[in-house]
Parts: structure tokens; sequence; C-alpha cells
């Protein structure tokens, strides 16, 4: 009985916000800033501070992704994230000149973070504050990512360095086309081919 009534206090308290910036999330819902169509989300996901996040649509987020929005996250159409991504948009004050405490002091420093559109992170990233990922990037599993990753850009290694690019022709030819993983094959399975027989 007080969990049918509970979920209905969440339901009545949640009513008033729009559904295109709710999303359920377990068996609570959650407000964001902006929220797109066919978002995804695996299982044991967190969103801290989801009012700061803006997700885009077709956008998909795999099994235990932390995100910590102390300040902006934005995550553009068509993104895909792997499993176990950790995500920060701020961090503790640590180094300036007035440092007040140690190891940090009492002051959060805002760093936004924006995965632009059609971005694949794989699993076991980490995404440090303050990083911008250019739209089409590949990030590879395992990767900490900090600073500017270009467009097209595909990332590999513990220090995420670029070791080539997508051909950004083909790209922008298909995302013209709507040719949008999300979009396009969600809810279908994989067709499974040798790496010999792409072209």
């Amino acid at each position: 009985m007080h969990k049918v009534l509970r979920k209905i206090r969440m339901w009545m308290k949640c009513a008033s916000y729009p559904r295109r910036k709710m999303i359920r999330f377990g068996v609570k819902f959650i407000k964001l800033r902006e929220l797109g169509l066919n978002v995804r989300f695996g299982g044991k996901s967190e969103l801290c501070n989801s009012y700061n996040m803006i997700i885009g649509s077709n956008v998909f987020i795999g099994d235990g992704c932390y995100f910590n929005a102390n300040s902006l996250i934005s995550i553009g159409d068509g993104t895909m994230i792997g499993p176990h991504v950790f995500c920060y948009a701020g961090t503790h004050n640590y180094g300036s000149s007035d440092l007040n405490a140690v190891p940090f002091d009492d002051r959060y420093i805002d760093a936004p973070v924006i995965i632009e559109e059609n971005v694949w992170i794989a699993g076991n990233v980490s995404i440090a504050p303050g990083t911008h990922i250019g739209k089409g990037a590949v990030i590879g599993m395992g990767c900490t990512v900090a600073g500017e990753i270009p467009p097209y850009a595909v990332v590999v290694g513990d220090k995420a360095h670029v070791i080539k690019y997508r051909d950004a022709q083909r790209y922008e030819e298909l995302a013209g086309k709507g040719r949008v993983y999300g979009d396009v094959f969600a809810g279908k399975g994989f067709t499974f081919v040798k790496k010999t027989d792409l072209r």
C-alpha cells in the first residue's frame, strides 16, 4: 500500500513539469533542463543535479553511468554512451593562490561538459570537467578525456590521443539524410561481419 501511495505522490509532484523535460528513472521521475525524444538509459545509471543537463534526441546511455552536473552537461542528438562512463561538470578548488583549506576548500569551480551530436563514447570512459567533444567523434574504451576533442576525431588510450579522423564527407552525407543510429536501428539486432568485409 505504501509503495502505491509513494508512486501516486511522485506522479502528482511531477505532473506539473512539462513531459519533455521529465524522464522516468527507476521508480522516480527526474527533471532535466531539456530532454529530447527517444532517450534510453541502461540500468543503475545515476544523474546528479539533473536540472543542469540537456539531453538531445535518439540518445542512449549505457549501464552504470554516472553524471555529476554541478554545471551544465549537454549531450547532443544521436549520441551513444557505453557502460560505466563517468562525467563531471565541475571540480573542487584545490590550486588557487587564495586556497583556504587542504586538500581543497569550500569553493566549487563550474566547468561545463559539452558532447556534440552523433558522438560514440565506449565503455569505462572518464570525462573530465570542462571537456568539449566535437560532433561525430569516437572515444575509445577506457579513455580519460579532458579538454577539446575535435569533430570526427577517433580517440584512444588512457591519455586520449587522436589516432585518426572519420570521413567528414561521409558523416555529413549520412547525418544529412537522417541516418542516425538511435533513430534508424533502435531495437534491432546487430549484423556481425568480419573487418575484412568492410570497405
